[in-house]
């Protein structure tokens, strides 16, 4: 192998490095962000370098197919109709208490259901027509949590 391929294979695995560090280190504030709380983060992709090849007659190797990112089915939104419509109203259960939160952002949202687990599960999404500090109403259920 030259001497230049062997650079640019160095640099890469530098750069894969520094990657798994970032997202340990934002997986971490996360933590801190709930104060010590084991969040379930979703599993990472299949990495190509976990894989086994298969080799062919002549000895090479195959390529690896590109894995797709399975997601997550995504919460069934739609965006805030018109001028009575103002937030979602979110119903979850953190740690073992039932807690709500009204919120604008859709993407969010989807986000969320990421979240499932141990510590976090999400139960319901309305939208809500929000009047004062704690005085709104229900305009339109757009989804439910299955045990609810």
């Amino acid at each position: 192998m030259d001497i230049n391929r062997e650079i640019q294979i160095i640099d890469r695995l530098r750069l894969r490095d520094e990657q798994f560090r970032q997202v340990w280190q934002l997986e971490e504030s996360v933590r801190e962000l709930l104060n010590g709380a084991a969040l379930p983060f979703p599993p990472p992709p299949r990495l190509p370098s976990l894989q086994q090849r298969v080799r062919n007659d002549s000895g090479k190797a195959k390529p690896l197919p590109r894995p797709e990112r399975p997601g997550p089915a995504a919460i069934p939104l739609r965006a805030l109709q018109g001028n009575r419509e103002n937030a979602y109203r979110v119903r979850y259960v953190f740690k073992g208490e039932e807690k709500e939160s009204f919120q604008r952002d859709a993407e969010f949202l989807q986000t969320l259901q990421e979240l499932t687990g141990e510590s976090f599960r999400l139960l319901q999404i309305e939208t809500v027509e929000c009047r004062s500090a704690g005085e709104f109403q229900v305009i339109a259920e757009l989804w439910r949590h299955n045990d609810v």
